[in-house]
């Protein structure tokens, strides 16, 4: 399929649209007939942060039921439609056709800073997230306000798959009238950047792309809406069952104007993220550009806020969720963006294994200047000796090691270190199960946190390389699969449902290879005993941590976000350079 310059056609392209429906939508006139039509059978998409990540979108076909059982989720009843009827009410459907008014106030002050966040799935597999905040503007008077919002999609088209992001800023009256716009789009490798101003009666843009800039003028009048017109229609005016509404808005990216239909239907039962049964109003969006048109449905509550959407041309859901949800979207595809894993070494560590310390020169790249980027606790100290240049003074932590000078004892633990969370999920019964076999090990000569160790490392069958994409320790507990991150989210929920403080500590260890020796990324568990936290790696088959492993971050992996141990590491790599001091190596 050729790609045609007017953005419109792009697949999904309308990322921008603020409750995502408009984006899938628009995105569909370029997926008809480059797209598989969708799998009847829904998927499986995140389930509400007391158990594991996964609850289904919809109910799905008995085909899916067992998957269901399997979840915690089966007791789901089928969505039941629930007509409103009301005295002197019209039938759903047929109400009147009405053209849309612009609200005289879509939000208060009140109500600022206003701020959600949204995540997009096929089937169960996370795609994409949105972000918007409303907030005063810093410029101009009372009820000027500034909209942000920020969005990041996978994309297929075809066989091929990039990455789509959009950044777009508006300042606005409290009505929703425009005064100025910026976007941001990029596409793969096109960049898009837009900027605009409304002047009298013509919206002037300036549009950039790939280097080439050109001015446009689009015709302004209070009866055109801005980027987000439909959610100033939806919040400013409800809709009610059976009515209609008809308006016009700013595509962001192409600077075109559109037209919109919404079409509201009747009250149902349909389950959100948190796994409850919601009565929301289904509503059809319809967006035409010429002679073409693509529906989407939306489920939408009495204050006019758009919880889920779907379009079945993309196969694409929606759902309003926790910041901490949409935000391991986001880190994960940040992740995926970063391409240095590790930093070479100008020559090997010898008897690495044996030492009871070793002294890192660490020297930053730029963006880390003056920041705290090595923690002095644990099994480290780090001592900084320029903005951009640091001592770190590295121990092995094992159960019968002692505190070493200079590291700070925790004698104060977090009792959240204790309790499930939805990537860390203690009290999930396969997570439990494996806990109590490893326990039961009658191996003799070990400890009860070796037993744990060494039960996750054999029970992790297929050991794979480093990825990006984590998986959560009920996750890996049924795949059996994963690398060392998979390996010390499990230990650290196996421990955890024992009663055991826990949490996942991520950084560098170093990788033996003589003819190209390297720090590389690493993750694993920290286990509390009596007044210290006690490393283990699950991932190798010695019980043993040695004085490389280098931590930039410890966490109770307390929300939805995994990537809280990687992130800090990969995005510290870029142009960072380690060396080992010689001169103050202890050997046992």
């Amino acid at each position: 399929m050729v790609l045609r310059s007017n953005a419109i056609f792009r697949e999904p392209t309308f990322v921008n649209r603020t409750f995502v429906k408009i984006s899938l939508i628009c995105a569909s006139f370029s997926l008809a007939g480059c797209e598989k039509k969708p799998n009847p059978d829904l998927g499986l998409p995140p389930k509400s942060s007391k158990d594991s990540r996964v609850l289904p979108p919809e109910l799905p076909n008995p085909a899916g039921k067992d998957v269901l059982k399997e979840l915690g989720v089966g007791d789901l009843k089928a969505p039941r439609n629930v007509v409103d009827v009301k005295p002197g009410a019209v039938n759903a459907g047929e109400k009147k056709e009405a053209v849309f008014k612009r609200p005289s106030r879509w939000i208060s002050e009140g109500d600022l800073p206003y701020e959600f966040w949204e995540v997009q799935y096929v089937g169960n597999r996370p795609v994409g997230y949105l972000h918007q905040r409303v907030g005063p503007s810093l410029v101009g008077s009372a009820g000027i306000y500034r909209i942000d919002v920020d969005t990041y999609k996978q994309v297929k088209l075809g066989d091929k798959q990039f990455d789509q992001s959009l950044k777009v800023m508006t300042i606005e009256e409290v009505d929703g009238s425009l005064r100025t716009i910026e976007t941001n789009f990029k596409q793969g490798d096109d960049v898009t950047r837009i900027d605009g101003n409304v002047v009298l009666e013509a919206l002037r843009l300036q549009i950039q792309k790939n280097g080439s800039t050109v001015g446009k003028e689009v015709p302004w009048g209070n009866g055109v809406g801005g980027p987000f017109a439909d959610i100033q229609s939806l919040r400013g005016d409800p809709l009610e069952p059976g009515e209609k509404r008809n308006f016009t808005w700013l595509d962001p990216v192409t600077g075109d104007i559109l037209k919109m239909e919404l079409k509201a239907g009747k009250h149902i039962q349909t389950p959100l993220l948190d796994g409850i049964q919601h009565r929301l109003l289904e509503v059809t969006a319809r967006a035409t550009m010429g002679d073409r048109g693509v529906e989407s449905t939306l489920w939408v509550n009495e204050t006019g806020e758009v919880l889920k959407s779907y379009n079945a041309e993309t196969d694409i859901r929606s759902f309003r969720c926790e910041r901490s949800l949409a935000e391991s979207v986001r880190d994960a595809a940040l992740c995926e963006s970063y391409k240095v894993v590790s930093v070479p070494l100008l020559s090997p560590i010898p008897d690495y294994a044996t030492k009871e310390q070793l002294k890192f020169r660490i020297q930053l790249n730029d963006a880390l200047a003056n920041k705290d980027v090595f923690p002095s606790r644990t099994n480290q100290t780090a001592k900084q000796r320029s903005s951009l240049a640091l001592e770190l003074t590295v121990f092995p932590m094992s159960e019968s090691s002692k505190i070493p000078d200079g590291v700070t004892p925790e004698l104060k633990i977090d009792d959240r270190c204790l309790k499930p969370s939805p990537v860390l999920q203690s009290n999930d019964p396969v997570v439990m199960k494996i806990a109590k076999e490893f326990v039961a090990d009658k191996t003799p000569g070990i400890s009860k946190l070796e037993k744990l160790r060494m039960g996750v490392f054999r029970w992790i069958k297929n050991k794979t390389p480093f990825s990006p994409r984590m998986a959560s320790a009920a996750e890996a507990a049924r795949s059996q699969s994963g690398d060392s991150t998979e390996h010390a989210m499990l230990l650290a929920a196996v421990v955890r449902s024992l009663g055991v403080s826990s949490r996942v500590a991520g950084g560098l260890v170093y990788n033996e290879n003589k003819e190209a020796p390297a720090m590389v990324f690493h993750a694993w568990t920290e286990i509390y005993g009596r007044d210290r936290w006690i490393s283990l790696d699950a991932s190798i088959e010695e019980n043993r941590t040695n004085a490389t492993y280098i931590k930039f971050v410890d966490s109770p992996m307390l929300d939805q976000n995994p990537y809280v141990v990687m992130l800090p590491v990969l995005s510290a790599l870029e142009g960072m350079t380690i060396s080992i001091d010689n001169s103050s190596e202890k050997t046992n």
